[in-house]
């Protein structure tokens, strides 16, 4: 059996961090060189002899140092399945990620990246389809379709045979009541049915299967009138964030009585340190309720901001989710 494990890029070489074939916790010392002291610290899956690079951890304002001397400490636990902690200490300060191995990273008794479950699914499958294909062919093979005899007297109840698609009609005849005027070439024109995607983001690179903005769906928010979310690291609002503030708006200056309270609070994705996640949130829940306080509700505005201690889910491809402000109406 292949043993998986997790190693670190040091200056010149592959250090091991944490086998993955049992629940564990590990330690190691990086001393002074050139990937530490730019605050890069490259983090690798190793199964077998094949070395894949998984994440580049970031540490802002690392102090320099000789080689040899410790800079940065990196601690990693494993508790068992996809999820593995890193905590990062260094200079007396500590940060802490919690990352889920990708399906692509197989563990060991598995047979491959959702090997298993694809070929399970697969044979629930087959048989169903199998039958319906051979049922479909009977039915076709047994009951052959009849094309009508236009020659009958039964022939004019039918309504005449449509022309084929590339004639046309001739000079100066209109073209048939009800049906469109055909097109040059024969070619209908397609309507323009994709919408923009707007990416997410990991602390190295932007991860394909992130959700967009701003079709990405509510996370639940118990007791919340309105969720809306935000692009990576900006607080703006974008054009349809602020649609659905202004119908929240006219909805809430529609209710009967003197107004009332509605508490703001910000959130972020789990990226970079608690005090920039504080205040990126903070930021925009007071941005959605100065465009509230625009549209001329006379509210009163209570603004909280949670960082990333509140996220909606833990998944780093789906961070999107977190980016968002929920608006809650209180007595």
């Amino acid at each position: 059996m292949k043993e998986s494990s997790l190693v670190l890029q040091t200056q010149d070489r592959l250090a091991p961090l944490l086998s993955l074939s049992r629940p564990g916790r590990a330690r190691v010392n990086l001393g002074g060189g050139a990937d530490q002291t730019a605050g890069r610290i490259p983090l690798y899956y190793r199964r077998g002899n094949r070395t894949s690079l998984w994440k580049t951890l970031r540490i802002e304002n690392l102090r320099p140092a000789p080689p040899g001397e410790t800079v940065v400490q990196v601690i990693a636990e494993y508790p068992g399945g996809r999820e593995v902690r890193i905590i990062l200490r260094c200079g007396g300060r500590q940060e802490s990620h919690t990352f889920r191995l990708p399906s692509r990273f197989p563990l060991p008794g598995s047979a491959g990246p959702a090997q298993g479950p694809r070929v399970s699914r697969l044979l629930r499958v087959l048989p169903p389809v199998l039958l319906l294909l051979a049922a479909g062919g009977f039915l076709l093979f047994r009951f052959p379709q009849e094309r009508p005899n236009r020659s009958s007297p039964a022939a004019a109840l039918l309504p005449p045979l449509a022309a084929p698609a590339e004639s046309s009609p001739a000079v100066g005849e209109a073209p048939p009541s009800g049906n469109p005027s055909p097109i040059p070439g024969g070619a209908a024109p397609e309507a323009d049915s994709e919408t923009p995607k707007i990416p997410g983001e990991t602390p190295e690179e932007a991860p394909p299967g992130l959700g967009a903005l701003p079709g990405v769906p509510e996370a639940p928010a118990p007791g919340a009138l309105s969720v809306i979310y935000f692009l990576p690291e900006d607080a703006a609002l974008i054009p349809a964030t602020a649609a659905r503030l202004k119908d929240l708006a006219a909805a809430l200056e529609a209710l009967p009585g003197e107004g009332g309270v509605l508490e703001l609070t910000g959130h972020c994705a789990l990226y970079g340190t608690e005090e920039s996640r504080v205040e990126l949130s903070r930021r925009r829940a007071e941005n959605a309720a100065a465009f509230l306080k625009n549209q001329g509700l006379n509210w009163t505005f209570r603004i909280s901001a949670e960082g990333g201690r509140r996220p909606v889910t833990l998944d780093p491809d789906r961070q999107e989710l977190n980016r968002r402000v929920e608006i809650r109406r209180r007595p």
